[in-house]
């Protein structure tokens, strides 16, 4: 909603803006509510799973504005308990949503090696980015690629990092911030 009214000259509509913050609610606390199980059928479902045990899930989103290049971007740090453990939301000045969407990786990587997260799963919206992340270093996009460089150092300090995907319904917290 900022972002519509700052980049977009759209006004906010209170009703929206409402409802934004109490589907954001809701679902903080149908997962302090919930207890910390993964299933199969989780996966299938359009809520956020938690990670596995002894692992913290990075959650990145970002909106991308063509017209101007910025991109506001969150991320939401949750561990397997379904707790809230750190987050972040800014906006930046990128070329594309490919190059917007590495960025935020890139400072979730950041993020977890300042606060010492070892057992690390970067989820995204990005099938593009997760699918290259996945493959490893051997592949070099031209589009983003200093940001690739850092992302491999990152990574490499890492004792264990595991990608997933998932589809924007999955990340409404997330996705609610970023806007």
């Amino acid at each position: 909603v900022r972002n519509n009214w700052v980049y977009q000259n759209q006004h906010p509509n209170s009703k929206g803006v409402i409802n934004q913050a109490l589907l954001a609610t809701s679902e903080f606390q149908q997962i302090d509510a919930e207890p910390a199980t993964q299933t199969e059928s989780q996966h299938m479902n359009t809520t956020w799973s938690p990670p596995l045990v002894g692992f913290t899930k990075i959650n990145c989103e970002a909106s991308f504005l063509a017209k101007t290049r910025i991109r506001a971007y969150a991320t939401l740090v949750r561990n397997c308990e379904n707790r809230l453990m750190n987050g972040a939301s800014a906006s930046i000045i990128v070329p594309s949503p490919l190059a917007a969407n590495a960025s935020i990786i890139m400072r979730a990587y950041r993020m977890a090696l300042e606060e010492a997260y070892n057992l690390v799963i970067i989820e995204s919206d990005s099938k593009e980015l997760i699918k290259f992340l996945v493959q490893g270093p051997t592949t070099i996009i031209r589009e983003i690629k200093f940001i690739q460089l850092d992302i491999w150092a990152y990574a490499n300090q890492l004792p264990a990092i595991k990608y997933s995907y998932a589809k924007r319904e999955c990340n409404t917290t997330t996705h609610v911030v970023a806007k």
